[in-house]
């Protein structure tokens, strides 16, 4: 097997196992936010040093679970542009 065509196989292999661990961590935070949000209590509290109030509602969980499970519908649909910029980086790495 040619070295370009192993990398390209290595990269593949990289390219599902992290989305598949991107949109499992996304699902998660995003269905914890959701559940913290609708039927749990806030948390509010002070900040120490800037004397300002904070509330913990789950919104942040929730817009994290979005963003990752956004950047897995992303790199799902330009999938070959995806893996072509990054073998495009590894070759880049490799000259230097």
């Amino acid at each position: 097997m040619s070295k370009n065509r192993k990398l390209k196989k290595e990269i593949l292999k990289e390219y599902i196992l992290l989305n598949w661990l991107l949109s499992l961590i996304g699902v998660v935070l995003l269905f914890a936010g959701i559940y913290r949000f609708f039927f749990l209590e806030p948390s509010i509290g002070i900040n120490a040093r800037y004397l300002q109030p904070t509330v913990s509602n789950g919104g942040v969980m929730i817009i994290a679970g979005l963003a990752m499970v956004l950047s897995v519908i992303y790199r799902i649909r330009k999938k070959s542009r995806v893996l072509k910029d990054t073998l495009d980086l590894e070759k880049e790495k490799e000259l230097k």
